[in-house]
């Protein structure tokens, strides 16, 4: 398990031909951004990712990501391996800091054995086993927890979207 920055893009689809020139050219600006810090950043499956940072500049390569134009947003998130197994370690002594919760599977990998409500349902009945005093409220919970299965091998979990600068009116 690892902490990574999860970095998701916005109109670069609608780009068509063009659409690698324009991958391309948001990573060289994402790496600009991050010029003098120690990290890596990738492209894997429509997510950028930040990897191999050291933990004291997560707020400060947060803050720089944010601001590049064309990243809509962004989360810090556990990067774990993709089995079962692994995800029922990480949420088996889950501490939720909230009182309702809802979980979001988005599970890009369709090699994934479930499905993105049956994992859902999974996870959130570990969360409810660890957290007596929680309860799953669809919609309007405290806390959402979000799982993103990629096809890279790896299973991003965050609770948190941070809205970045796609140059897009909000």
């Amino acid at each position: 398990m690892r902490k990574v920055i999860l970095i998701r893009y916005a109109e670069i689809h609608l780009k068509g031909r063009n659409k690698g020139f324009f991958e391309k050219k948001l990573k060289d600006n994402l790496k600009l951004s991050l010029k003098g810090i120690a990290c890596k950043v990738t492209f894997s499956n429509s997510r950028y990712v930040v990897d191999e940072f050291s933990a004291e500049l997560e707020q400060e390569i947060v803050n720089r990501v944010k601001s590049v134009f064309g990243v809509h947003s962004l989360s810090v998130a556990e990067c774990i391996p993709m089995n079962l197994e692994d995800i029922k370690d990480y949420f088996k002594n889950y501490t939720l800091k909230t009182k309702t919760f809802k979980i979001v599977t988005n599970r890009a990998n369709k090699l994934f054995p479930l499905t993105s409500l049956e994992l859902s349902c999974e996870v959130g009945g570990m969360v409810l086993d660890s957290n007596e005093h929680a309860k799953v409220d669809l919609h309007e919970p405290q806390t959402t927890i979000n799982i993103d299965i990629r096809e890279n091998n790896c299973i991003y979990i965050f609770d948190s979207v941070i809205k970045g600068y796609s140059g897009l009116p909000v």
